[in-house]
């Protein structure tokens, strides 16, 4: 479904970004709780990594990282695009990044488990 949307001018972007990043904190203890309520009802697992934002990802939506350590996988955090959930605040429709949050922890959950857990 596509979404109409106001045209901004660079100006009130930055204005409307600046305001919305304070809103962060508040979103990522939500994204923790909604994360955990999934992992629970989908996996029967909690969520023992942080969530976190990050500002070089432009690309991509957001990620799972996890380190290889002689063989075993330890999960280290998943990470959202900062610009992405900046302009879902601003739109005020955050469906897109919860989709992509579920993504990345059945990512987190088949790594758990000892599945393969790539997308390729």
């Amino acid at each position: 479904m596509r979404k109409t949307v106001k045209t901004l001018t660079v100006t009130e972007y930055n204005r409307l970004a600046k305001l919305k990043t304070k809103e962060m904190p508040a979103f990522l203890n939500e994204a923790k709780t909604f994360a955990n309520q999934f992992l629970m009802e989908n996996f029967n697992m909690q969520l023992n990594i942080p969530i976190k934002m990050n500002g070089r990802l432009t690309s991509t939506m957001g990620r799972y990282l996890a380190r290889n350590y002689f063989g075993s996988i330890f999960p280290t955090s998943i990470e959202l695009s900062k610009t992405y959930l900046v302009a879902a605040l601003i739109v005020g429709d955050l469906e897109e990044i919860y989709d992509t949050l579920k993504h990345e922890l059945v990512h987190y959950a088949l790594s758990v488990q000892g599945k393969n857990y790539s997308d390729g």
